[in-house]
């Protein structure tokens, strides 16, 4: 017998892709979701460990029987569960920073229109309600402050908390009750045509958690549950799972056949937060004594199953906990300051923002837990190393935890509009939701076999469903038609300092 040779799979070749999928119940529910907003899926993940994995609970007989042996194990009810293990980074988990929250990212303009304003009361434009005040007076009292600062101009509450480049939008995350889910593809690849597959249905999201650390990248996990036990599939067999038709994709063209063959190659290529860039602040005083913070957010969610029902039927989220530990080297009137809040049992209010850099950062999060106690206090020698302090702490009360997403739009592709085999315009697609506002300062040099193109209107589209839905579209002053000859568009578009170009060829009028 000739010795066995195998292509093995390896932790390397091993992909996980998410989709979301329809949860509100109609025709498409459980439809898979190609598109929401300007983000585009299926979305390859990144990580640095998973452990999702499907479950089938085995059932045991009672039954006597003789010569002492069992009666056969029968299948119990299919469900998968699992963590996803990260590091941070910007814009790569947005998404499953909403299903998590069971919310969806909003534009945030004040404090007035927030979920969180349960009070009613009325900010400025640009102000937030925290601990953080500008005043000496006010530091550790809640009210409302400016939150962003781009021109260092203003004292006091009237002065930004946080330094950011000129132009940049902000997006506010709550905790709410919108149920997300995702479908979930691994791939277990390498060799072409050996390709491997399972698909996780309906995967909720339960925990999430991060991880801060003196000198280390910022890292995480999330966890999941779904509905199903999957097998494994080939190529074939998964394409089918997806369906020949576009019968279960909610944009009624994509199939399971190109829904395959067009996984994305790679995933979102951004740097990961470190502990180095950022800051903290509890109860409105800069905390720059830390060597440590941890943070968990638990919906608490709970497998349900129905009699006559292999699968589970509902992912039920219980109670929403927000719990975490800070720890802190034991420094006079600082540390023990914390220290007697526990004993106290003072209200804390806990801010912390991760940046990509240390000026003009591009991308941030700001966490903001509203209130919160610190159930314990440990001083305890243990060592002649440094001493360490830790708080452990948990969040309460109807406003427990929100995160601000601030980023500087950017265009991150342009192409041209085609209508009737004229050129019309540029279709520019920003990193982020935009409005016409946040695009003001957009500049694009068109030119055509050399010669200057001039350009017309700028607006970003808002028609929800439409295929430039959240685009910014820039059309020409006159749109240019094909000729007897090839033509080159030459694009060069700079939005807020940073620019992308592109080379369109236009073919000849005879050119099919």
């Amino acid at each position: 017998m000739a010795d066995p040779s195998f292509n093995l799979k390896t932790g390397a070749d091993s992909e996980i892709y998410l989709s979301p999928v329809v949860t509100t119940q109609g025709t498409d529910f459980g439809k898979v979701r190609t598109h929401v907003g300007l983000q585009e899926y299926p979305k390859l993940t990144r990580c640095t460990g998973s452990s999702i994995k499907g479950t089938q609970e085995s059932i045991e007989s009672n039954e006597l029987r003789k010569g002492r042996t069992k009666s056969a194990p029968r299948k119990g009810a299919a469900s998968s569960e699992g963590s996803l293990d990260i590091e941070l980074s910007p814009e790569t988990y947005d998404s499953i920073f909403e299903a998590v929250f069971r919310n969806t990212w909003k534009r945030w303009t004040s404090d007035t229109a927030s979920e969180i304003n349960l009070d009613g009361s009325t900010y400025a434009a640009g102000y937030f309600g925290t601990k953080c005040r500008g005043a000496s007076g006010d530091v550790g009292t809640f009210g409302p402050r400016k939150l962003l600062n781009t021109d260092n101009i203003g004292t006091g509450d009237a002065l930004g908390l946080i330094q950011v480049p000129s132009g940049s939008v902000v997006d506010e995350l709550t905790c709410g009750t919108t149920d997300i889910k995702f479908d979930m593809l691994r791939k277990f690849g390498g060799v072409d045509g050996e390709d491997i597959y399972q698909r996780f249905k309906r995967m909720a999201l339960n925990t999430f958690t991060l991880s801060v650390a003196v000198n280390a990248i910022v890292t995480g996990s999330f966890t999941f549950m779904g509905d199903n036990d999957p097998k494994m599939m080939d190529e074939t067999a998964i394409k089918a799972e997806f369906g020949s038709d576009s019968t279960n994709f909610e944009d009624g063209s994509t199939t399971g056949t190109t829904y395959i063959d067009n996984l994305p190659k790679k995933s979102t290529s951004t740097d990961q937060f470190t502990a180095r860039e950022g800051f903290m602040y509890i109860n409105g005083t800069n905390i720059e004594f830390a060597n440590s913070l941890d943070f968990s957010l638990n919906n608490g969610l709970e497998k349900k199953f129905a009699i006559f029902v292999p699968t589970a039927i509902a992912k039920t989220p219980l109670t929403l906990d927000i719990t975490g530990t800070i720890k802190t080297y034991l420094i006079s009137q600082n540390s023990d300051k914390l220290f007697n809040n526990a004993i106290d049992d003072t209200d804390n209010e806990i801010l912390w923002c991760f940046q990509d850099k240390d000026e003009d950062p591009n991308y941030l999060y700001v966490f903001q837990i509203f209130t919160s106690k610190f159930t314990d206090h440990d001083a305890t020698i243990n060592g002649s190393d440094t001493l360490d302090v830790s708080f452990p702490y948990q969040s309460f009360a109807e406003r427990a935890v929100r995160c601000f997403r601030i980023t500087l739009p950017k265009a991150s592709s342009v192409t041209a509009t085609v209508s009737s085999n004229t050129y019309t315009g540029l279709d520019i697609t920003p990193n982020v939701d935009v409005a016409a506002a946040d695009v003001t300062g957009l500049t694009a040099v068109v030119t055509l076999d050399g010669v200057s193109v001039t350009m017309g209107t700028m607006s970003v589209d808002t028609t929800s469903g439409s295929s430039t839905y959240g685009h910014i579209l820039y059309t020409f002053s006159s749109a240019i038609s094909k000729t007897s000859a090839e033509q080159t568009l030459a694009i060069k578009v700079t939005l807020n300092g940073d620019s992308i170009s592109s080379t369109v060829a236009i073919p000849a009028s005879a050119s099919t």
